[in-house]
């Protein structure tokens, strides 16, 4: 079973360059691109979200406006002029359409032309929520053990080390890793992979529900 949602997002990337003619009247030019981008993610029952698709449309051409000189030199018909173009496109929303004619009437009110690339990025992104129920819980019994399973291997395998015990030159306890001959008398556990441990660092390992051995990775259940 699966549910899924879809949101939009949109971006605009502004580019833009002063463009001096020393012996021509001042131009400007507008140029607005749109790039469509799509990921797809899933959500699994355990929480974990992962992408599985990720693309990027090549850029489409939307407008390519030449400003004529009278316009461009009369700045409230250059204002006009833009928004009337731009806002025909119905993709940008009015605090977009601002940005684009107030970066260039600022550039045109220097005396110089311009040349800008407003480029308009549309992220769609779809989540699938994933409902495996079956898989999930098969996974998680298996990386679980149960209290009674644990109090069974500990009376099973633990015994307390003599100072005398060979147990106690076998090597370190990977866990804490500290000497077995550094800590005689301490009670330590024989797991079933034959893997000697203290027992209070075994325990709690037991406790997390790991579903191996600390040394071995032999699967405990």
């Amino acid at each position: 079973m699966t549910t899924s949602s879809i949101n939009y997002s949109k971006k605009l990337n502004l580019r833009r360059t002063r463009v001096i003619e020393l012996e021509a009247e001042p131009t400007g030019t507008l140029v607005v691109s749109c790039i469509s981008l799509y990921q797809k993610k899933e959500r699994r029952l355990d929480g974990r979200v992962l992408m599985v698709e990720n693309f990027k449309n090549p850029p489409t051409n939307l407008l390519t406006l030449k400003v004529p000189t009278q316009i461009l030199q009369c700045p409230p018909c250059h204002q006009h002029y833009l928004l009337g173009k731009i806002s025909a496109l119905n993709l940008l929303d009015a605090s977009k359409v601002q940005q684009i004619v107030s970066t260039a009437h600022d550039l045109a009110a220097t005396g110089t032309g311009y040349f800008i690339v407003a480029e308009l990025e549309i992220l769609r992104v779809q989540v699938v929520n994933v409902f495996d129920l079956s898989n999930f819980i098969e996974s998680t019994i298996e990386s679980m053990i149960s209290k009674a399973s644990i109090d069974k291997l500990v009376r099973r395998g633990s015994f307390v080390a003599s100072s005398k015990s060979q147990e106690l030159d076998l090597s370190t306890c990977t866990i804490c890793l500290e000497e077995f001959s550094s800590s005689p008398e301490a009670k330590l556990i024989r797991m079933d992979c034959s893997h000697v441990y203290h027992l209070a660092c075994m325990y709690p390992w037991l406790e997390n529900r790991s579903a191996t051995f600390p040394c071995c990775r032999f699967n405990i259940n």
